[in-house]
């Protein structure tokens, strides 16, 4: 994600650099205990399905709504929804 830090508040840049601090511990944390299936050959990282984890467990909605949300808002390199919840469906109950 890219901020044009020039147009903000002083408080207000502290406010999206603690987010972003949050986040990226956030996306740390999931990559360490979790271990979604995949490929060799996948193309999409984890990064884009921890980060529509992330953003659906936040603000609830659909999976595909949320996938092209950050696609296309925030430039996430995200899987469409139905490749999204393939993945997720390849875990088990206790992962």
């Amino acid at each position: 994600m890219i901020f044009d830090f020039n147009r903000m508040s002083g408080k207000r840049i502290r406010d999206v650099r603690v987010c972003l601090k949050a986040n990226a511990l956030a996306l740390e944390l999931l990559d360490k205990y979790v271990r979604l299936p995949s490929a060799p050959n996948a193309h999409y990282g984890t990064d884009g399905l921890y980060t529509g984890l992330i953003h659906l467990s936040m603000n609830g909605g659909y999976a595909q709504s949320t996938m092209d949300d950050l696609a296309l808002r925030y430039g996430v390199d995200a899987p469409c929804g139905a490749a999204f919840l393939y993945r997720l469906k390849k875990l088990s109950y206790d992962d």
